[in-house]
Parts: structure tokens; sequence; C-alpha cells
């Protein structure tokens, strides 16, 4: 990283994430660009499915004589 001023090396030192803290020092620094947070919401109702019921034949023989050679 390189300062934009004199382009010396800069390292980090520290991470904020607290975002009251965050929201503070970017307020004094005229930065903030404050959004609304976006209103809770319910959840959506739960998906209903409707289901076929067909029956199922595994007539597939299992065993030597079910493989080719």
């Amino acid at each position: 990283m390189l300062c934009p001023i004199c382009g010396g090396q800069m390292r980090l030192i520290s991470l904020i994430e607290d975002d009251e803290i965050i929201e503070k020092i970017l307020r004094h620094l005229d930065l903030w660009e404050g959004r609304a947070r976006p209103t809770e919401r319910a959840p959506p109702p739960p998906l209903e499915l409707g289901y076929i019921r067909e029956p199922f034949y595994d007539d597939t023989p299992f065993g030597p004589e079910a493989y080719a050679e």
C-alpha cells in the first residue's frame, strides 16, 4: 500500500470491525454516506409443492447375465 500524498510505503496496523466506530470515524472525516438500513420483513410463506404418486417397478436384472461381454 502506498501513501497517496507522499508515495511512501504504508502498512496495515489494525482492522476496525465495529459498525458504530466505523460510522463515527467516517462522520468525523465527513465521508459518511449513510444509507437507511432495509426494514425487516416477514419471511415468505412456505412453498407448497404438489406431487404425483406413480408406481415404480424395478425389473432390471442384477447378476452376471445383466452385464454385456
